[in-house]
């Protein structure tokens, strides 16, 4: 709200048009600018802090929704768990955002697989995401390794780097199991040309 205020404000001041953009498909299109392959249609996926959506680019101001988040977006469930894990208690991750903590974290492990998560939503033949289920196993998987090991209050579990690594790996096939049923549906209804395959995300 404070940004469109602002946004009217300018143009007011400066005597200019107030063009209302979506900030999603202000992201889609941007693809465009950077790479002059990237024609229409083509399927785009946006993961944030505030949103994941899978959507077809048809037109410059015509997106077909494929799916989205129910629930969290991929960026918030790491940020929150990062907090919940205490990663800012470890000197290495002391001053970066949750999810570049997160990142980090999950690259130091030495069984990534230590950890294991099931995969959200397989039942359902649509696009749609959910991260909340994926948070709560999180947790649960925290609390039990934090009462087996007596952890402290402000501490940090031993395997913490294998459970950043495993939560990680649990959201990027959430994400790609998704994509490939967005990719099989576009493909079957013949929405996007075989010489024109394009991902952005």
């Amino acid at each position: 709200m404070i940004g469109m205020r602002y946004g009217k404000y300018l143009c007011k001041k400066y005597n200019k048009p107030f063009i209302p953009i979506h900030h999603m498909e202000a992201h889609t299109l941007t693809a465009r600018m950077h790479d002059s392959t990237v024609t229409f249609p083509f399927l785009v996926l946006l993961i944030s802090g505030g949103h994941c959506l899978l959507a077809v680019a048809e037109k410059v101001d015509r997106f077909l929704l494929l799916g989205e988040s129910l629930d969290d977006a991929p960026g918030e469930a790491f940020d929150k768990m990062a907090r919940r894990m205490k990663l800012k208690n470890l000197p290495d991750y002391s001053t970066l955002s949750g999810g570049q903590a997160f990142e980090l974290a999950a690259q130091k492990a030495d069984n990534p697989l230590q950890y294991s998560f099931t995969t959200p939503l397989l039942q359902y033949k649509n696009c749609n995401f959910s991260f909340a289920g994926l948070k709560n196993q999180l947790q649960r998987q925290l609390i039990r390794e934090e009462r087996e090991k007596d952890i402290p209050a402000d501490g940090v579990i031993p395997g913490i780097h294998n459970l950043c690594a495993g939560f990680q790996l649990a959201i990027t096939r959430h994400l790609c199991h998704r994509l490939q049923r967005g990719m099989d549906y576009v493909e079957r209804k013949n929405m996007i040309q075989s010489d024109n395959r394009i991902l952005v995300i």
